[in-house]
């Protein structure tokens, strides 16, 4: 049995050895317990598993290899994430972000306008000339709340000079001489009190 394990460890230390990790045997306890192994990484000598039993090993060295892969992987696409400029501005377009940060240009609705024109099967000459010219960028507009309803006496106000704008001159005198008379009747029945 002792001859199966040690073909076996020595196996699991060459695999560990492509991933830069060694295998040591951990000293074993004053009472007699199976053997525990440590892993360790070669390039920073920390210790990334400890007390693992040989069944365990291959488990262990999976996991790390894995993990690894699994990092790789996210490096590359961190790499390879879209680099898109907006065709208006010039700005950096942030994700998969809808809007331009900058001059609020849709994107998505220039894809889809690109598309069914055609415009992408031609050469790029448009784009390059637009980013070509430097622009100001707009300032981000906030979507417009609706304006509240003004005060009754406003509107009255606004209705009248509407009026006012289509009537004719002896209209708008008689319209003054009424106001003047309500006036002054206001003005006396106050005093009276």
């Amino acid at each position: 049995m002792g001859g199966d394990s040690d073909r076996r460890i020595q196996s699991l230390r060459s695999q560990a050895r492509s991933l830069g990790i060694t295998i040591r045997l951990q000293r074993a306890s004053r009472r007699s317990s199976p053997r525990a192994y440590r892993l360790i990484d070669r390039a920073t000598g920390t210790v990334i598993y400890a007390n693992v039993p040989l069944d365990e090993v291959h488990a262990r060295l999976r996991l790390v290899m894995l993990e690894r892969q699994r990092r790789q992987t996210n490096r590359l696409r961190a790499a390879k994430a879209p680099t898109e400029h907006c065709p208006l501005c010039g700005t950096l377009r942030i994700g998969y972000f809808r809007w331009c940060t900058s001059c609020g240009l849709d994107y998505e609705a220039t894809v889809k306008s690109n598309l069914a024109s055609g415009s992408w099967s031609q050469p790029l000459s448009a784009i390059e000339k637009l980013w070509s010219t430097p622009r100001r960028p707009a300032p981000i507009q906030s979507p417009r709340r609706p304006e509240p309803r003004p005060p009754r006496i406003v509107r009255l106000r606004r209705a009248i000079g509407r009026r006012l704008g289509s009537a004719s001159l002896s209209e708008v005198a008689v319209a003054i001489l009424l106001a003047v008379l309500i006036g002054v009747i206001v003005s006396i029945a106050a005093s009276t009190k």
